[in-house]
Formats: C-alpha cells, structure tokens, sequence
C-alpha cells in the first residue's frame, strides 16, 4: 500500500466516532500521519537533490539555469516545511513540465527519471487527491 493510501485509510479512521472519543488512539493515529508525511519529504527531497545535481552537469544547456532555479526553490520550500511534499512535488512537476516546454529543453534520461518520480510523489491517490491535484492546474514558475 502506497504512503498516500495509508494516510489517507488513517484518516478516514481518525474521523470514526468511536475512535475520537479515544485521545491515545488518535496519538497514535497522528504520530502515524507525520511520519508518512516525514518520509515522502525526505523522498522528495533527496529526489531534488539527485536531479539539481544532474542539471548542474549540464550548464551549457539553454534553459538550464530556469531549470535549476525552480528546482532549487522546491529543495528550499520543502526543506523548510513551506509545503507539504505532495502539493510541493504537484507544483514542480508542473513547473519542470512548463519550463521544458517554453524553453525547447530536453532532459536527459536519468532526469526524465527523477522527474517521473517526483510525478508518483505528487499523485495523491483517491477522489480527494484527484481535487486536490487542480489546485496546481494553474501554477506559473515563481517564488
């Protein structure tokens, strides 16, 4: 089962009437959330990390530095708990996406890669995931 389901199985039991009359349950029950929430920043982060690093080897790519900005602010919101890490990893997704798109930058294969996995990062799965996924339908590139 997938960290998105597990959360969102957890809180669909957290919102149970028998369960929230329980405090040391719904300990439990948070402490279960934050750690789910804990791994899928450090996956993303060390996702980031790995394709800043590949980006960087390729300085003389037109577009390049765009790339490198917005992967640098997404390391940097997520680090700092700006976002969570779904919605962080929906936005630059996009973002990678927009800014290959205008700047006719291809990326390499092992990019293409850790872009996939950012992709999986930000697939929440479930009905709520799939509204929460418009939230990022019209993001431009910023700060």
């Amino acid at each position: 089962m997938s960290s998105d389901k597990l959360k969102e199985e957890i809180l669909k039991i957290k919102g149970t009437s028998d369960i929230v009359n329980d405090p040391e349950v719904q300990k439990l029950l948070d402490a279960s959330i934050e750690r789910i929430d804990k791994n899928m920043k450090n996956e993303l982060a060390q996702v980031l990390n790995d394709f800043i690093s590949l980006a960087k080897t390729h300085y003389d790519r037109k577009g390049n530095e765009y790339l490198l900005e917005q992967l640098e602010i997404a390391l940097d919101k997520t680090n700092n708990n700006v976002q969570d890490a779904v919605n962080e990893a929906r936005t630059t997704y996009q973002n990678v996406n927009t800014i290959c798109l205008v700047n006719h930058l291809h990326l390499e294969k092992d990019e293409e890669a850790l872009l996939e996995k950012i992709k999986e990062i930000s697939m929440s799965k479930g009905w709520l995931g799939g509204l929460n996924s418009w939230n990022t339908t019209n993001t431009w590139p910023g700060k």
